[in-house]
């Protein structure tokens, strides 16, 4: 047997009508404004506690914020200044950016909740590949020290 389908137009259904009072513009902001509270150090429902939003939007960690570009440029670029330096001077400025958009990369990586550190190392390969007649051990060597010391400031800037 077939059941009958009645098809009717949803109503909206106000504050009212639910049992929650309206709240004024002025009201709202108010209580956005307070200090996050835990229920079960006020004696509230969890219902009642508003959630503040964060400005760094979802998946980002937003103590790392104070985490910037030119941190994770000075840690790709230490220890290669003798090696840019010998650099054909046509070939500089390819590097020089092509690092600059590898440590953008790379901080973008970092701000994840959850970091996906071979992103980091295949982002770091490539660029480092640039160099011409780099060696493949030193390749590794270098992105295994760099890979460290991001993932150390990315914690010691969560603390």
């Amino acid at each position: 047997m077939e059941q009958e389908v009645i098809k009717q137009p949803l109503q909206r259904q106000g504050p009212e009508v639910l049992g929650v009072p309206e709240v004024s513009g002025a009201e709202r902001a108010r209580v956005d404004a307070k200090p996050l509270e835990r229920p079960q150090e006020s004696g509230a429902s969890p219902a009642d506690v508003v959630i503040p939003d964060t400005e760094a939007g979802p998946g980002v960690i937003p103590e790392l914020e104070a985490l910037d570009i030119k941190k994770v440029e000075s840690v790709l670029s230490e220890g290669l200044a003798d090696i840019y330096n010998a650099l054909p001077a046509d070939v500089q400025p390819a590097f020089r950016a092509a690092g600059e958009e590898a440590a953008r990369q790379i901080y973008e990586l970092l701000k994840a909740v959850t970091v996906e550190i071979s992103k980091v190392i295949t982002v770091m390969r490539h660029w480092l590949r640039l160099i011409p007649g780099v060696s493949g051990d030193y390749l590794e060597q270098e992105v295994k020290i760099k890979t460290d010391k991001l993932l150390r400031l990315r914690k010691s800037n969560m603390n």
